[in-house]
């Protein structure tokens, strides 16, 4: 059984940059724990005679669509009353990308 141990998570939390509480590390462990446990499951299941597929929808060539009809849309004005703020007509969001210089984008 491959076993998770806090120290593998500390190590893991690191790789990932993610950073977490000592609580929130329990209630990983926990999590983690349950998985490889389910995982070492499905391990255990007798697969001899079964094809490998490589996706799901195997058979399936084409995707279903649906028709692209127009409809009635919400006006424009209506539309932009709902958001926290508008330029030229259109729905105004807050910068995200920056320069290296701290120039907004």
């Amino acid at each position: 059984m491959a076993d998770v141990t806090e120290e593998s998570l500390i190590h893991l939390a690191k790789l990932c940059r993610i950073g977490c509480s000592e609580n929130e590390r329990v209630a990983l462990l926990k999590d983690f724990r349950q998985i490889v446990d389910y995982v070492e499951q499905l391990s255990k299941v007798n697969t001899d005679g079964v094809e490998p597929c490589s996706y799901v929808t195997k058979g399936h060539t084409q995707t279903p669509r649906r028709d692209d009809i127009p409809e009635n849309t919400l006006d424009r004005e209506l539309f932009l009353k709902g958001a926290p703020s508008s330029i030229a007509g259109l729905v105004r969001v807050p910068t995200i990308l920056k320069s290296k210089e701290g120039k907004e984008i």
